[in-house]
């Protein structure tokens, strides 16, 4: 198995949801087994207290701040980043 797998972390006023922890928990073990690596994603309008909170389960955090996550979904949010080509993100 290559590449990343990601772990998409739902995020609460105090950070991630018990659910999100323990899916960074079992990416990190199938990507040990795998030998690839496990990475948390955080979305929310201050994504900081939720990528802090994954980062006590996963080796790498990305966080994304998203004013636009204050009145929509975050997934709403998140969807058409992860959809732009590698080459366009920053």
């Amino acid at each position: 198995m290559a590449g990343h797998v990601p772990a998409i972390g739902e995020p609460e006023a105090d950070g991630q949801t018990r659910l999100s922890t323990e899916v960074a928990t079992l990416a990190r073990r199938i990507t040990a087994t795998a030998g690839s690596a496990a990475v948390g994603v955080a979305v929310a309008v201050d994504a900081r207290p939720a990528a802090a909170r994954l980062a006590a389960y996963l080796p790498r955090v990305v966080a994304v701040d998203a004013p636009a996550a204050a009145d929509r979904p975050w997934a709403a949010v998140a969807a058409p980043l992860a959809a732009e080509p590698r080459s366009r993100q920053g």
